[in-house]
C-alpha cells in the first residue's frame, strides 16, 4: 500500500476512521468501549507537541496497511513536535499505547490491562516489534525532515508495571491510553490513574465532541 491507496482508504472509510458521530457520543455515556475516530480525535486535541498516528496504522484487519511503511499521521502545525504518540490494537479488541520520544529515540509500550492476560501479553509480538521500530524511524525522519536524528534506531522499552496505572475489570483500556499520553507529555504521575478519572474523561469528551457535532449542522 502507498500514500495514494492509504488516502483513499481514509475517504472511503472516514465514516467509521475519522468522523464523529451520535453513536460515538452515545457510546462515551457508558461506561465502557470507544471507537478508534474517537481515540484519535481527542488524542490530537488533549496532547499537546505531539504528533498523533491513527490506529488503523496498526489495525490487523487491513493486512496490506500493516505490513506497508505509510501511516496516517496528525500533526500540529507550527508548534514543536516531541513526542510520536501510538494508540495500537496490540490485542483483538483491546488498546495498548506506545510514546516515542523524539530526542532520545526511546519508544515505552504501556499496556495498562495486563493482569486480564497471561504475564506474557504486555509485550508486543516480534511482529509488532517490527512494526512498531520501523514506523517511529519512518514518521521520525518525516517529522523532523531535513534535521538530522540523535539517534539511528528507536529503542523499545516496556517500563515496570509498576511505574503506571493497573486498569481494573473494565473495558477503558484506550482511555486509560488518552489519559497517559496526556500525563506523559504533561510530566503528570502515571501510577495513581484511577476509574474516576477515565469516566470523567469519557463525561467530559462526550460533551465536547456533542458540541462538534451541534456546530456542524
Amino acid at each position: 500500500m502507498n500514500s495514494f491507496d492509504l488516502y483513499k482508504l481514509m475517504v472511503d472509510d472516514a465514516f467509521h476512521h475519522l468522523q464523529i458521530h451520535a453513536e460515538d457520543v452515545d457510546l462515551l455515556t457508558e461506561d465502557e468501549g470507544i471507537y478508534d475516530a474517537v481515540l484519535f480525535r481527542m488524542l490530537c486535541k488533549s496532547v499537546p507537541n505531539s504528533a498523533i498516528v491513527h490506529p488503523v496504522s496498526f489495525s490487523p484487519y487491513y493486512e496490506d496497511l500493516y505490513e506497508s511503511d505509510v501511516h496516517y499521521v496528525f500533526q500540529p502545525l507550527d508548534k514543536p513536535i516531541d513526542w510520536v504518540v501510538f494508540v495500537m490494537e496490540s490485542v483483538p479488541g483491546h488498546w495498548s499505547l506506545a510514546m516515542l520520544e523524539l530526542s532520545t529515540g526511546i519508544v515505552n509500550h504501556y499496556d495498562t490491562c495486563y493482569h486480564k492476560y497471561a504475564p506474557e501479553k504486555r509485550f508486543l509480538t516480534l511482529s509488532q516489534e517490527w512494526k512498531l521500530l520501523k514506523a517511529c524511524k519512518t514518521i521520525a525522519a518525516s517529522l523532523l525532515g531535513h534535521r538530522k536524528l540523535s539517534w539511528n534506531s528507536p529503542d523499545l522499552w516496556y517500563p515496570g508495571l509498576e511505574t503506571y496505572v493497573k486498569q481494573g475489570e473494565d473495558g477503558n483500556c484506550g482511555v486509560f491510553c488518552c489519559i497517559l499520553a496526556e500525563r506523559i507529555v504533561g510530566g503528570g504521575t502515571l501510577a495513581d490513574i484511577t476509574l474516576e478519572d477515565a469516566l470523567e474523561w469519557r463525561h467530559n469528551a462526550a460533551k465536547l465532541l456533542e458540541c462538534e457535532i451541534s456546530a456542524q449542522k
